[in-house]
């Protein structure tokens, strides 16, 4: 019976990891070798655990407003270290952000940098420094 339990939970304990890196892969959901540029005003900024999200109100090609949802890929204190704070970003201010765009849907993408009309530029993580949009 001893021998079946360590067996057991060493199972568990060695399964954990690949469990771990499955859920924070990103290749899955976004296209992370493509860069796109996307303007729009901010709606909502919440710097929380496990994955940042600014929401941005942003007009497609036909002149449509839709929301779009960033997802920064670091945690929350990750971000943090990075330099943002929940006021980083303001509901009205308009920024320019640069991500992958999702696999499924044109309503999401995972943030690279978000820049401000100041010029400050902030990391959210995802395939290291700032980078132009695909082609540039």
């Amino acid at each position: 019976m001893k021998l079946w339990t360590i067996a057991a939970l060493t199972s568990v304990v060695l399964s954990l990891p690949a469990t771990l890196q499955a859920h924070h892969t990103q290749v899955t959901f976004y296209f992370m070798d493509q860069v796109v540029e996307v303007t729009g005003v901010v709606k909502r900024w919440a710097l929380v655990n496990p994955h940042p999200e600014l929401v941005l109100e942003v007009t497609d090609a036909s002149g449509e407003t839709k929301e779009l949802r960033v997802y920064a890929l670091g945690v929350a204190g990750m971000m943090s270290r990075a330099g943002w704070t929940r006021d980083s970003l303001v509901p009205g201010e308009t920024v320019t952000v640069l991500g992958s765009p999702s696999r499924a849907s044109d309503s999401s993408m995972a943030g690279r940098s978000v820049t401000k009309a100041s010029g400050t530029v902030l990391v959210m993580g995802g395939g290291g420094p700032p980078q132009g949009p695909s082609g540039q």
